[in-house]
C-alpha cells in the first residue's frame, strides 16, 4: 500500500514538472513573439521612411526626365537599363544605386547632390 501511494506521488510530481515545462514554454514562446512584433513594429516605421524618400527622389527623377522631354525608353537607352528600371525608380520602388543616379544627373544637366538635396525638399 505505502509502495502504490508513493507511486502516486511521484505521478504527480511528475506531473507538475510537465505542467510546469509545458507553461513556461508557453510564457516564454509569447515573450519571444512579443519581441518580434516590436522589432517589426521599428522596421516598419523605418521602411515606411525609405519608402518616402524614394518616392520624393522618383519624383524629382521623373520631373527632370519630363522637363527634359525625354521619356522613358530614351533614358534606359542611354543608360544601359531596361525601361522597367527607370519606371521603378521614378515609381519609387527601387533605389537606382549611386552610379546610375550620377548618370541620371550627368543626362538631366545636374549633379546627383542636386538630385538628392531636391527630393529631401519634397
Amino acid at each position: 500500500m505505502l509502495s502504490a501511494l508513493g507511486q502516486l506521488s511521484w505521478n504527480l510530481v511528475l506531473t507538475g514538472l510537465a505542467t510546469a515545462a509545458v507553461l513556461g514554454a508557453t510564457i516564454y514562446y509569447f515573450i519571444l513573439l512579443a519581441r518580434m512584433a516590436e522589432r517589426y513594429m521599428r522596421a516598419r516605421e523605418k521602411r515606411e521612411a525609405k519608402e518616402a524618400e524614394l518616392r520624393s527622389l522618383g519624383a524629382v527623377l521623373q520631373r527632370h526626365r519630363t522637363d527634359g522631354s525625354m521619356d522613358e525608353a530614351f533614358v534606359a537607352e542611354k543608360l544601359g537599363v531596361s525601361k522597367k528600371d527607370v519606371r521603378r525608380w521614378e515609381r519609387g520602388a527601387d533605389d537606382p544605386g549611386f552610379d546610375n543616379l550620377k548618370a541620371l544627373a550627368k543626362l538631366y544637366g545636374t549633379t546627383a547632390q542636386d538630385l538628392l538635396y531636391e527630393s529631401r525638399q519634397e
